[in-house]
């Protein structure tokens, strides 16, 4: 009869400050309360139910080594005594990542906001209650990614919140100062009015304006002193709208946007409003009670969403929904189920026997992308190694390589918005079978990620392969073979590339692009092979870096744009280059063919 946690092993090493675990009574059939103690009574005693001798906890960390007591009482028991009290002990170390870029939390305000959210009349509905349950809803995204993250293979892994020496709101018996997710408000320059106008109501399906609320967000980010972004880094911040409100009359929630979005210039945003944190728990006492609440939603005083008609549902929504937008945050798309679909309408069975059956979980590939992100890092990952993926055609198929191991390679055909096949090698090359015509694939390791839109620029042409395109311009298409041997590469560039200028032998030299901009020459020594470039693009080509087999050359254009790599596999010859010319280049790549092979000739 004694309690036994299943999903985590003992004197681990975790990285949350609430540590969400199942466990087992080592007896069938029985029913009561598992009581966690924290080591050194460094926090209230906590109950959560046991039904047919299975539970699911919250286990309060402190950070360092913790020793916490699990104190099954079945039920009925009067009172508890040694009699009627079992115990077992778990050890867990909690180490927090201060070397992780956090995620910030923070409550949007309007300049003459009332400071009150919308409840039945009589709750407490105020800022600081608001902060109260945004913050126990960060530490509930935080442990349900960091047990999928677990369950998954992918180890202790989660994003951490920012944290500050703060009084502790997580139980509603005590708050001393803990080290606790901080909320930042953030004071709007805009009117409730205007926060609150049906225009700007994401779901009014009348409205012109839907997405206007992330600008202002975004705006109210920017403005405040402590999100300045600096030094290229990126921030992070899950922000609410206090100011949204139930219009009964246009049955409509306004002041309300369900958005995220992983860069919006510097600042990695997402949005939600408050209209269902009455549903939400405010302390961990309230969990429990707050995830199994069958109440309906009395619509008189608040607003529900889709099946939110519940408390329970309100809650699963207004919590899971925002995490939603969380997943969009650091970098996920839509999935075809979990978090990413509206699978968290089945959250509280994450945290909560009370309600079986099937649980919410991440996708795969969600939890391989955090596997990626800079807010997921273990002191144990490898270095990053610098470099870039590239996906070369090659005689068997599609050579893919990158400088760190690949996660996940989509396969993704036109019409559909999920992945119609995926691969995940775990190593730092893999060659796949040419794919269909009009595939386009999603290449992922913990180097930046590749998008090849169509497989059908790769396919080869009487035995000459061509490398993707880097850059999204359209201009003129435009493909120069390269003299064999090749003695020099001049470089036309200003601000951006204008062009290639390609000279063997003789004195005249082979242009791709332009002679715009200053000239650099390039000296080829002998024997030495161009292997390609690195690039610097956006909607053109901002700047290249030779690459040969021997060395590397230095930057030449502009400083805009996104580094990719035109780059051809070994074992192949570098014969042309193509792309997108305009006013300068928008567009390049490399055509090559099997080394074995002669060199095409050029026209006469």
């Amino acid at each position: 009869m004694y309690p036994q946690i299943t999903s985590h092993l003992p004197s681990d090493t975790v990285h949350c400050r609430l540590l969400l675990v199942t466990g087992t009574i080592t007896a069938p059939d029985l029913s009561g309360d598992i009581w966690v103690l924290s080591h050194a009574c460094s926090f209230p005693p906590q109950p959560f139910p046991v039904r047919n001798s299975s539970f699911k906890a919250l286990l309060h960390l402190s950070p360092g080594e913790n020793n916490l007591t699990l104190d099954f009482r079945p039920s009925p028991s009067p009172s508890p005594s040694p009699s009627s009290s079992y115990k077992s002990v778990f050890d867990v170390t909690y180490l927090p990542l201060l070397q992780n870029p956090p995620l910030h939390l923070a409550i949007i305000v309007a300049k003459d906001s009332p400071l009150r959210y919308d409840d039945v009349p009589g709750a407490t509905a105020t800022l600081e209650s608001a902060q109260k349950k945004l913050r126990l809803a960060g530490y509930l995204w935080q442990a349900f990614t960091a047990n999928e993250m677990y369950a998954q293979g992918l180890g202790h892994r989660t994003f951490r919140l920012d944290e500050a020496w703060l009084p502790d709101t997580l139980s509603k018996i005590d708050s001393p100062r803990r080290n606790t997710a901080r909320i930042t408000v953030l004071r709007s320059k805009h009117s409730a009015a205007y926060i609150r106008d049906s225009s700007r109501a994401q779901q009014n399906h009348a409205s012109k304006d839907k997405n206007n609320l992330f600008n202002v967000a975004l705006e109210a980010v920017r403005d405040h002193p402590e999100f300045k972004v600096q030094g290229g880094e990126k921030i992070h911040v899950a922000a609410m709208f206090l100011d949204s409100v139930w219009d009964r009359g246009k049955a409509l929630i306004t002041g309300h946007a369900a958005l995220g979005c992983e860069d919006a210039g510097g600042v990695a945003l997402a949005i939600f409003g408050s209209h269902t944190l009455f549903a939400w728990p405010s302390c961990i006492e309230e969990i429990v009670p707050a995830f199994n609440d069958p109440r309906p939603v009395d619509t008189r005083y608040c607003g529900i969403d889709a099946e939110g008609k519940t408390y329970f549902m309100a809650a699963n929504i207004g919590i899971g929904a925002f995490l939603h937008e969380c997943g969009h945050l650091f970098g996920c798309p839509h999935q075809p189920f979990g978090v990413m679909r509206r699978d968290y309408t089945r959250l509280h069975r994450s945290f909560s026997v009370l309600s079986p059956g099937e649980t919410c979980h991440w996708h795969r590939h969600d939890t391989l992308r955090f596997l990626r992100h800079l807010a997921f890092t273990l002191p144990s990952d490898p270095p990053c190694t610098p470099g870039y993926i590239s996906a070369s055609p090659v005689p068997a198929g599609i050579l893919i390589t990158s400088p760190t191991p690949i996660h996940l390679i989509e396969f993704r055909t036109s019409g559909n918005e999920h992945p119609t096949s995926t691969i995940e090698p775990n190593q730092t090359s893999a060659l796949i079978p040419y794919p269909p015509t009009d595939t386009g694939l999603t290449i992922l390791s913990r180097s930046p990620v590749l998008t090849i839109p169509s497989t059908s620029a790769l396919l080869p042409s009487s035995g000459t392969y061509r490398t993707p395109l880097v850059g999204t311009g359209k201009g003129n298409f435009q493909r120069i073979l390269i003299p064999a041997p090749l003695t020099r590469l001049r470089i036309h560039s200003g601000t951006a590339l204008d062009g290639l200028e390609f000279f063997g032998t003789s004195s005249e030299g082979v242009l791709f692009g332009t002679r715009g901009g200053g000239k650099v020459d390039f000296v080829f020594q002998p024997g030495e092979e161009l292997r390609g470039f690195v690039v610097r693009s956006g909607a053109w080509v901002d700047a290249v870096r030779v690459r040969t087999d021997r060395r590397w050359g230095e930057w030449r254009g502009g400083v805009g744009g996104g580094e990719r790599e035109v780059i051809v596999p070994p074992g192949c010859r570098t014969v042309a280059v193509v792309g997108e010319v305009g006013q300068w280049v928008l567009g390049l790549g490399a055509e090559y063919v099997d080394a074995g092979k002669p060199p095409p000739v050029p026209p006469r």
